[in-house]
């Protein structure tokens, strides 16, 4: 098509008018745009304290929302625990009502010490060991041969096979005000020697013990806050069976001393002090404490399943409330 670009901007006059009458509105309104704020006025409502007040209850249901949210989640994690705990205490019954066989199969033992299965050695059933052991974790503690014969469970026949085997003196004297023992397997009177008051230079006097064992068993006495069982001194480091075996009727252990581990007061860092509990049993106490409620007795840390019956017998001497 043949023509001049100038033709693209040729109007007749017709099309100039009404080009002329979209541009008058065009800026028409652009002008009521910019002056209308100038003519309009708003209302201006002060709401500053129900603003504040709304916040105030927004914020009161978040606090209580996360709190419940806290409460169901520790809700389902203790009925969880006490599942489970239950499962585990329906085995541990049946383990411990499960009679033994009647064996006899002997050991030199000391019977404040001594497990269930040293027990079970002399023909004892299960639930007569665990009788002994109960009588021992009650406070009771055997101080010459002859006190293991006033346990029921052990009659005189059993007693007089018993007695060979047992690492405790026959009888005990007084001498200058110490108790000292008299015994035939002895040559010397001897003092004992309370391990939770000792010291070093006390405990090198004992046969078999030197520097290392005694600075050894001084430390590991520190870390548990006192012995509550001779027996625990075969847990040290390096410690032979036959040195504890040696020392054992001239040693003794005083469980009044034992420092107690408060459950409902202290954190898991002091908690995980002790040797007997991991990170993850200090950090599970102090959860369930301070987000569901107070422990009502040292019991319930297996009634929850924090613990299991294994661990718990060992902590129980060092635990309170």
């Amino acid at each position: 098509m043949k023509g001049s670009w100038k033709d693209l901007f040729a109007f007749n006059k017709r099309e100039r008018n009404g080009i002329l009458v979209l541009i008058s509105l065009i800026i028409f309104l652009l002008i009521i745009q910019v002056l209308m704020p100038l003519f309009v006025v708003y209302p201006v409502f002060d709401n500053s304290e129900k603003v504040k007040s709304y916040l105030a209850i927004l914020k009161q249901d978040s606090v209580m929302e996360s709190e419940r949210v806290i409460f169901e989640k520790n809700k389902i994690f203790a009925a969880k625990r006490k599942r489970n705990q239950n499962q585990y205490s329906k085995k541990y019954n049946r383990a411990i009502e499960k009679k033994s066989p009647m064996v006899w199969d002997p050991i030199s033992f000391d019977p404040n010490n001594a497990k269930i299965e040293t027990w079970e050695r002399f023909s004892l059933s299960r639930k007569q060991a665990t009788s002994i052991l109960n009588y021992v974790f009650k406070g009771g503690v055997f101080k010459v041969k002859g006190d293991v014969s006033k346990m029921y469970v052990v009659d005189k026949q059993l007693y007089a096979k018993m007695k060979p085997f047992i690492l405790l003196p026959d009888s005990l004297v007084k001498i200058d005000g110490n108790l000292s023992y008299k015994n035939k397997g002895f040559s010397i009177d001897t003092l004992v020697i309370e391990l939770n008051q000792t010291d070093t230079t006390q405990l090198k006097k004992l046969k078999g013990i030197g520097s290392y064992y005694a600075r050894q068993i001084i430390f590991y006495r520190d870390k548990l806050g006192g012995y509550y069982a001779i027996e625990q001194l075969y847990e040290i480091e390096r410690m032979r069976t036959e040195t504890v075996q040696k020392i054992l009727p001239f040693i003794k252990v005083d469980k009044n001393r034992v420092k107690k581990i408060k459950i409902n007061s202290y954190s898991a860092p002091e908690m995980v002090r002790h040797p007997y509990i991991t990170w993850n049993m200090a950090i599970g106490i102090q959860d369930y404490r301070d987000f569901t409620r107070k422990f009502k007795s040292t019991h319930q840390l297996v009634e929850i399943g924090l613990l299991n019956e294994e661990i718990y017998s060992k902590l129980v001497p060092y635990l309170e409330l």
